[in-house]
C-alpha cells in the first residue's frame, strides 16, 4: 500500500483498473510496477508474457482491445529495445487511440531506465510524446497514478 493512500476506487466502488504494456512483463521493469500497483489495491492486466501465455491466441483479434477498453488508464513501459517490437507498437497504438478518442483518459509512460521519445525509432515517438511521463522510482510512479485518479484525472 502506498503511504497515505486508500484503495483507489472508481464509481460503483470498483477498483481502479490499469493496463500495462511492455516487454519482459514477468521479469523486466514492468513486473515491479505491476506488483506495486496490485499492492496499492489497483487491478492490473498486462501484455501477454513470452512463451506459453494462452492470451496470445486471440490477443490481436480481441484480447488487446478488451484490455484497453477494460482499463481506466494505460501505462507504456519502454525498455531499450521496445521501439523495435511490432507487438509493442500495436499495444502502444491501442492505448494512444483510446486517449485520443477519450479526452482526459490517462495515458502514461514509465521508464525507470530513462528511455525518452527522442531516442526511440521515429514511428514510436508519438506514443511517448503523448504519454504523461511517470517518475522513475516505482513507488513514486504508483503514487502519481493514485493521486491523479483521486484528483479526477482517471475518471468516468
Amino acid at each position: 500500500m502506498i503511504a497515505g493512500s486508500a484503495r483507489p476506487n472508481m464509481p460503483g466502488d470498483r477498483p481502479l483498473r490499469v493496463f500495462i504494456t511492455g516487454p519482459d512483463i514477468l521479469t523486466g521493469p514492468a513486473a515491479a510496477l505491476i506488483a506495486r500497483l496490485r499492492d496499492a489495491g489497483i487491478e492490473v492486466t498486462h501484455s501477454p508474457y513470452a512463451g506459453e501465455d494462452p492470451r496470445f491466441q486471440s490477443w490481436y483479434d480481441a484480447g488487446l482491445a478488451a484490455a484497453v477498453a477494460w482499463s481506466d488508464a494505460v501505462v507504456i513501459v519502454p525498455v531499450t529495445w521496445w521501439d523495435s517490437s511490432t507487438w509493442m507498437a500495436i499495444e502502444a497504438d491501442a492505448g494512444y487511440r483510446r486517449a485520443q478518442s477519450q479526452p482526459g483518459f490517462p495515458f502514461y509512460a514509465w521508464s525507470p531506465t530513462g528511455v525518452e521519445a527522442e531516442a526511440v525509432a521515429l514511428g514510436m515517438r508519438p506514443y511517448l510524446r503523448a504519454a504523461t511521463a511517470l517518475p522513475r522510482e516505482v513507488d513514486e510512479a504508483v503514487a502519481t497514478i493514485v493521486r491523479a485518479h483521486a484528483a479526477g484525472a482517471a475518471l468516468d
